[in-house]
């Protein structure tokens, strides 16, 4: 009984709104042409003056920018914690970085192929928080800060810098070499 009380009810509402919507027709079609709008003769749009000005939002966007919650995304970064933890096993002491941190670099370097592996699958919201030294919340993968330096790391560091020689000779080259004279 309920249902059927409901059902009538519902087609007398939309019986209403089609009959508003037949009564506003012809009167549409006189504000479409005057280009009043939809309000009762002699109502005007209301005003809206702002009450803050320039200064004082600039004030918030800089106090909001120095907080705890806005953080500056390295983009560099992210892109090379993403290229290492995506490159094979054989291919990551190629890879250059020097743009991380010194305790995502060291976390990262001491991470296996299952935990880059967690970390690629985790996303691109994850690897942000891990290339900013933020809690990533990564089941599998260390924190950053939580690995200490060891030799192991840091031989894999220096093998990962094995065309450094090469950069710095090219660099040097104008101010310490000199042509042969005969």
């Amino acid at each position: 009984m309920k249902g059927i009380l409901a059902a009538i009810a519902r087609a007398f509402q939309l019986i209403g709104k089609g009959a508003d919507w037949l009564i506003d027709l012809p009167f549409a079609a006189v504000r479409s042409i005057a280009g009043t709008p939809r309000y009762a003769p002699g109502h005007t749009l209301p005003d809206f003056t702002p009450k803050t000005d320039f200064a004082d939002l600039e004030g918030v966007y800089a106090q909001t920018k120095k907080s705890a919650d806005v953080v500056a995304l390295n983009k560099f970064a992210f892109d090379t914690v993403k290229g290492y933890v995506k490159a094979a096993e054989h291919a990551r002491p190629d890879i250059d970085l020097s743009a991380l941190p010194d305790e995502v670099r060291i976390t990262l370097l001491s991470m296996d192929d299952n935990e880059c592996k967690a970390l690629r699958d985790a996303g691109d919201a994850a690897l942000h928080k891990f290339a900013g030294g933020r809690d990533h919340r990564v089941h599998g993968v260390p924190a950053v800060g939580s690995v200490r330096p060891t030799l192991k790391s840091k031989v894999r560091r220096e093998r990962t810098n094995h065309h450094a020689w090469l950069e710095e000779a090219r660099a040097l080259k104008p101010t310490q070499s000199r042509a042969f004279g005969l």
